[in-house]
């Protein structure tokens, strides 16, 4: 029996600024899990699966845009209440999410001791706190994760495509859908008797006979091809794109651009993720080389000769985007 009722009410937010740290899978977001929370402001980083969830919902036409927007505005409020009572917070010390590899970890366990009640609402949404979530694909599926009304600023990291695609592949992504394996955490989709990503249903891939490393490419292709389109659409003073390479490479550079963008600044504990992370640190041709080698004996020459046009158009300007985003940060 349908509930009589025309829409679903928004509840008032109280969450704070959001910072989404997104990109492709497998495009180095971990690189970022100890460097962003450094910063001033910044709470620890969280993972909200229930984001993506929710966007490939309504892309697959499975959620109404109404459910979707009260949804994510209860997950974030409680999401945002329950971090400054230290509930449901990850006390794991090898875990990227892990409390203890906070840089101050004290911080989660005196809040143990606050009362719970409406005295937690304002600490929520001031301005001096910052929660930074890692993403998959959100860019990839902006155009609807746009109308969820969520306040946020979005680091969007990109990666060399054969580093990726490779990476694909020594995770097991070649195989690990069509084995439908309940630790992929991801969304599946049937088509007749075939299980597929939830990618499938991007506009941009529509070849479901693929498998394999070819599965793997064709994925990072179209998640690519829609990232970008998304990106050249949106509002690009909520956006700011980094890569890898200049992360690694240009550490101090790329962080002042960060600190720039979110309005935060670096602190003591900055130095002390850097190392952690081993940055800066080299990136050798080589090693891409090697990747490229492996690739070349597990993907169709179609595949390959759009490989190399897409690992030319990244290193010589992002796929066109380089451009945009230097203007942007002009601005």
């Amino acid at each position: 029996m349908n509930a009589p009722y025309s829409e679903v009410s928004l509840q008032p937010s109280m969450t704070p600024n959001i910072v989404l740290i997104d990109a492709i899978s497998r495009s180095g977001k971990a690189i970022f899990s100890d460097l962003i929370p450094s910063l001033t402001k910044m709470e620890h980083i969280q993972f909200c699966t229930e984001l993506e969830l929710i966007s490939q919902g309504l892309l697959l036409g499975g959620v109404s845009p109404e459910y979707a927007r009260a949804f994510v505005r209860i997950y974030l409020n409680e999401r945002s209440y329950n971090l400054q009572l230290s509930r449901n917070v990850n006390f794991r010390p090898k875990d990227q999410t892990g409390i203890p590899n906070y840089k101050n970890p004290e911080t989660y366990f005196e809040r143990l001791n606050r009362d719970d009640g409406d005295s937690i609402v304002p600490i929520c949404s001031s301005e001096d706190v910052v929660i930074p979530i890692n993403t998959h694909e959100l860019l990839a599926n902006f155009q609807h994760f746009k109308n969820l009304e969520v306040g946020f600023k979005m680091i969007s990291l990109w990666r060399n495509p054969v580093d990726v695609i490779y990476s694909w592949i020594m995770r097991g992504w070649d195989h690990r859908f069509n084995e439908n394996d309940p630790r992929s955490f991801s969304l599946n989709v049937r088509r007749g008797s075939k299980i597929l990503p939830w990618y499938f249903a991007l506009p941009t891939l529509t070849g479901a006979n693929v498998e394999g490393a070819e599965l793997c490419a064709n994925v990072v292709f179209a998640l690519i091809d829609a990232a970008r389109a998304n990106y050249l659409t949106a509002d690009r003073s909520q956006i700011l794109l980094v890569t890898y390479e200049d992360i690694c490479m240009q550490t101090d550079r790329e962080l002042q651009t960060i600190c720039t963008f979110l309005q935060v600044e670096t602190t003591g504990f900055t130095e002390i993720a850097k190392k952690k992370a081993r940055l800066p640190q080299p990136i050798t041709n080589t090693e891409r080389l090697n990747k490229l080698k492996f690739l070349e004996s597990r993907l169709t020459e179609s595949t390959l000769e759009k490989l190399s046009g897409l690992h030319l158009s990244y290193e010589r300007d992002l796929y066109g985007m380089r451009e945009l985003t230097d203007a942007t940060l002009a601005n």
